[in-house]
């Protein structure tokens, strides 16, 4: 038999003197009960039971917790290759790093340091996309998020309570992935920030992969009990401290799920006294493979947190075709929790299957259509709702049974995914040097030649800045032309969404009634509409640009080449990737506008994925939730737009709705009319037109950085190139061997890479 005292106190975190409080007793009978469980009486009991949620048989039975999922080791098999790839080409840095080439050989050195550059992004690329699955969790307060990662362990580790505990967000890793900063072998957490006054970006868990960046940030190392009592929780005595700035703490633990995935615990929104909290975690949940979002049973899916929920839903990609709807959505769980209040788990489904109508309810037109999905026939969401209880073993073996079969299907497919692209970049760059190798090859055969006219060489010069201004002045005139456009769209659909006979018109189509819920369904609902409005707008502009993106760097390449003919100069550029230097200009940006989506289109079009983009670049997006891979990889790029600005906007108007109650008489005219005086007295559409003016604002910053990065590597490239005229004929035929040497090396390290990367039959 249980102490039932103890065991409610264990699960609910509450303390002897407040189950007192709630018993109605004293805290010296709290303790007699704690030393002589049978002294409680039935009536005890009975209301212990009540008051916390817990049923009878928990507390008096035995330890009655569920085991978690138990996970097929497919991540750990099938990213084998990965790690192989990656030892393999670490190992053969200093191949290419330790090529010696005089600074005389200026050509040959600039090949050198571009092959480098490009070699070590593509190890740096490798590690963000084939790192484990982010399994992460959003939902209020005391929605359950600890008690489910400690769930998912299979150990009590992240401090669980029904007050608010969490205050950071905690990524919790394989004790295998510990890192060798730790001097104490008992040490197993790190915390990272800044210091206050510190000028420093917030650390992101993507600089990880930069040890030296990652190494700047630390704060604190130690056993995670006391780091995540002195930092991660609301009692620590780090909390809200005025000397740090704490962004990430990492713990690294033995379970053996941690083998599979990572897990992340977030603080839970809606606690009125942290908007950090309520402003950025729907936003920083886009990069996860799998979200779980929780919400009390006996409350379930309120507004802020339907709101909140399908904003992360929108990110969710969506296929063209039933099974890639399906895998997709397979990434999302919905979780009503603390199930032990309602008791029986029939009514348990009864709401999940109210709550997942009443999200579609709320859901845009084009969203549904999307899913394949009406008010009427959501199966294929509702296959995503359920009940968590870890002591009730028919939620647990339900939600087990989806998780061990989801997450190892994703798992494998991310993995793959990451295989075949770097399978494939390592191919061309292995033909790349292959040629370049010929090329090289024949021109040591001809190795005298005419010196470049230096007039001519500060001609070409001069006329590729005056090319490249001009497409600057291309696109930025596009950008513009694109914002006012989006600003219209937006204006346009604003007027036809919060109209009053409009929404009239909505209210009579779902058969919305005079209640508080669904009302709250009615403005999500609204809000839905006018995210749905901008992120259309946005997505079709930014298509259209990303086309002229590629038609000025086009049209750029083909000016260098055309000034290269007319001065006779002997200088090839076929070595010289123009899309990756202007993609370059990206590099330390955190905002990026329109050309995040041109990024997600060249990287799913191009043959090369997203390793034409710097490392640091992937990092970037990978921190802003963006994908560069699969097919939702540019709806990625837009779907992230409104976040939090939605849910503020929801929460603003049902805060302004709920003051007059319930409406009498005409109530749909009288609350269509109240809704859209609120949307304008709130500024909602100026809103929305300030973050389309910043989106198309950023995308003129990133313009100039980039091409302007295009052009200092173009004349780089070319006065490498044009050194070699200065050369005599022994130095040419000395630049051409080390050439040689270097595209050789090359080639058979991407084509040795090549062969260990490739999926065999039998592993797909």
């Amino acid at each position: 038999m249980n102490n039932p005292i103890e065991k409610a106190m264990e699960i609910t975190g509450l303390s002897a003197e407040r189950i007192a409080e709630l018993l109605e007793v004293s805290k010296t009978t709290i303790n007699n009960y704690r030393k002589n469980p049978g002294a409680m009486g039935i009536a005890e009991l009975n209301k212990l039971s009540q008051e916390t949620g817990i049923s009878l048989d928990i507390l008096i039975g035995g330890n009655s917790q569920i085991s978690g999922p138990k996970l097929s080791t497919v991540y750990s098999k099938s990213a084998e290759k990965i790690e192989k790839a990656l030892k393999y080409a670490e190992s053969h840095i200093g191949d290419i790093e330790n090529i010696n080439i005089d600074d005389k050989y200026k050509l040959a050195k600039e090949e050198q340091s571009i092959a480098l550059a490009q070699y070590k992004d593509i190890i740096g690329n490798t590690r963000i996309n084939g790192r484990k699955p982010l399994v992460g969790a959003l939902g209020p307060s005391d929605s359950g998020k600890s008690t489910l990662m400690n769930y998912l362990l299979g150990m009590s580790i992240i401090p669980a309570s029904y007050t608010p505990v969490t205050t950071v967000p905690t990524y919790i890793m394989h004790i295998s992935e510990r890192p060798d900063v730790f001097e104490d072998n008992a040490d197993n957490a790190i915390v990272y920030g800044r210091t206050a006054d510190s000028s420093k970006v917030k650390f992101s868990h993507e600089m990880l992969y930069d040890k030296e960046k990652a190494g700047k940030y630390v704060i604190r190392k130690g056993n995670y009990e006391s780091i995540l009592k002195d930092f991660g929780t609301r009692n620590g005595a780090y909390y809200e401290n005025e000397t740090w700035y704490i962004d990430e703490i990492d713990i690294y633990v033995d379970s053996d799920i941690l083998k599979e995935v990572t897990l992340v615990d977030f603080p839970g929104f809606g606690t009125g006294d942290r908007k950090e909290d309520d402003v950025s975690l729907t936003m920083d949940l886009r990069k996860f493979d799998f979200i779980f979002l929780l919400s009390p049973a006996d409350g379930f899916q309120r507004a802020a947190e339907a709101g909140a929920f399908l904003d992360v839903l929108r990110s969710v990609s969506g296929g063209d075709s039933k099974d890639n709807i399906e895998g997709d959505l397979g990434r999302v769980f919905f979780l009503a929790t603390h199930c032990n209040s309602i008791g029986d788990p029939g009514k348990v489904e009864e709401i999940l299957h109210r709550g997942c109508g009443r999200l579609v309810k709320m859901m845009s037109e084009s969203e549904k259509e999307r899913f394949g999905i009406d008010e009427d026939n959501f199966a294929i969401l509702e296959n995503r709702f359920f009940g968590f209880e870890n002591t009730v073993k028919y939620f647990c073996e339900k939600l087990n049974k989806d998780i061990e079969k989801n997450f190892p299907i994703f798992s494998r497919r991310k993995v793959e995914a990451s295989l075949r692209s770097l399978n494939k970049i390592c191919g061309e760059l292995d033909d790349k040097y292959q040629e370049e190798l010929k090329r090289v090859q024949k021109g040591k055969a001809n190795a005298s030649g005419q010196k470049a006219d230096k007039k001519l060489s500060g001609d070409f010069i001069k006329n590729a800045e005056t090319s490249l201004k001009e497409s600057k002045r291309n696109l930025k005139i596009s950008a513009n032309n694109h914002k006012t456009k989006s600003e219209s769209e937006m204006r346009n659909g604003y007027e036809r969404t919060i109209e009053a006979d409009n929404i009239k018109r909505i209210i009579e189509k779902k058969d919305l009634k005079n209640r508080k819920a669904d009302i709250e369904t009615l403005v999500n609902y609204l809000s839905a509409e006018l995210e749905d409005t901008m992120s259309a707008s946005l997505q079709k502009h930014g298509d259209l640009f990303a086309e002229e993106v590629n038609k000025e760097i086009a049209n750029y390449k083909q000016n260098v080449n055309k000034e290269l003919k007319d001065i006779g100069a002997d200088v090839d550029m076929n070595g010289f990737d123009f899309t990756r230097a202007f993609a370059s200009g990206l590099t330390g940006m955190f905002t990026f506008g329109a050309l995040a989506f041109w990024v997600t289109v060249v990287a799913t079009g191009s043959s090369a994925g997203s390793y034409f983009v710097a490392s640091s670049v992937i990092s970037s997006f990978t921190a802003a939730g963006v994908s560069l891979w699969g097919t939702g990889a540019a709806l990625s790029a837009t779907a992230a737009l409104g976040g939090p600005v939605t849910i503020g906007i929801v929460l603003s108007i049902l805060a302004a709705v709920a003051v007059y109650g319930v409406f009498t008489g005409t109530w749909k005219a009288r609350v269509a009319a109240r809704i859209v005086k609120e949307y304008e007295k709130n500024g909602v559409l100026s809103k929305y037109i300030e973050y389309i003016d910043g989106y198309w604002d950023d995308t003129n910053e990133a313009i100039v950085k980039c091409f302007d990065e295009l052009n200092n590597q173009t004349i780089k490239y070319y006065e490498a190139a044009t050194k070699m005229d200065d050369m005599n004929d022994e130095e040419k035929i000395t630049s051409g061997i080390l050439l040689e040497q270097l595209f050789k090396r090359l080639s058979e390290i991407y084509g040795e890479m090549s062969v260990i990367t490739r999926l065999k039959e039998n592993d797909e």
